[in-house]
């Protein structure tokens, strides 16, 4: 009797264990096998984001620190063709209805938005994912510091809200007014 209860419990036990020690190795060679091509399509994603919101740039720095409030940020400048700085990009996040929202965005060195782009948005389909589309985007552009959502009608530094997610579009203006913290705090 003790010998099956053994075979009942042991056996399921150690193919158990055989069956996770092959698929952890699988997923380890995998992983191994294809993280230098994951990481290229992740700075190929990052400078055409990059791209989008600083149209007019040639070129951009390495990659920048700085602290804010104890916070650290990282920021990019976009360069001229004689690498002159005619803008900065800054990647911020601020909390949307499905999640953190993560934004990328462009300010010349006027002070005003050259462009802004979602990178990661895990919205409402239909609602909160029109953050994507050009037609919202779009009225960041030339916006200066302090933008506000209205719901209706916008006013100058006002963009209208996206119908049926007000909570996406706040969390994307957040992310585009904290570009402007940003921005002030590296120029003083």
């Amino acid at each position: 009797m003790k010998s099956s209860a053994v075979k009942e419990i042991l056996l399921p036990v150690l193919s158990l264990t055989v069956i996770c020690l092959v698929c952890s190795v699988l997923l380890a060679f995998t992983n191994n096998s294809t993280k230098d091509v994951i990481l290229q399509r992740s700075i190929e994603s990052e400078n055409s984001s990059k791209a989008t919101v600083a149209p007019d740039a040639s070129a951009f720095s390495e990659e920048k620190t700085v602290t804010l409030s104890d916070t650290e940020y990282t920021y990019f400048e976009a360069l001229d063709s004689g690498s002159n700085v005619i803008g900065y990009v800054f990647t911020t996040v601020a909390k949307g209805y499905g999640g953190d929202v993560k934004v990328m965005t462009g300010i010349d060195t006027d002070g005003k938005i050259t462009g802004v782009t979602p990178l990661t948005l895990n919205e409402t389909p239909g609602l909160g994912m029109k953050a994507k589309e050009t037609s919202f985007l779009s009225q960041f552009a030339g916006k200066v510091q302090g933008i506000t959502v209205n719901k209706s009608t916008p006013g100058d530094n006002e963009i209208q809200a996206l119908t049926g997610a007000t909570i996406t579009s706040k969390a994307v203006t957040s992310c585009v007014n904290q570009a402007f913290d940003i921005f002030y705090g590296i120029k003083e």
